[in-house]
């Protein structure tokens, strides 16, 4: 899940926040990804 996306330390803080932010979606979280799309 986690692919360690220059924030390898943040995403084991946030782990769900972390998905999000690579997207370029910091906001809405990963379990929300329609709203996003």
């Amino acid at each position: 899940m986690n692919k360690h996306i220059g924030s390898g330390k943040r995403e084991i803080r946030d782990g769900v926040s972390v998905t999000p932010t690579s997207k370029g979606n910091p906001g809405p979280p990963p379990k929300q990804p329609t709203k996003s799309k």
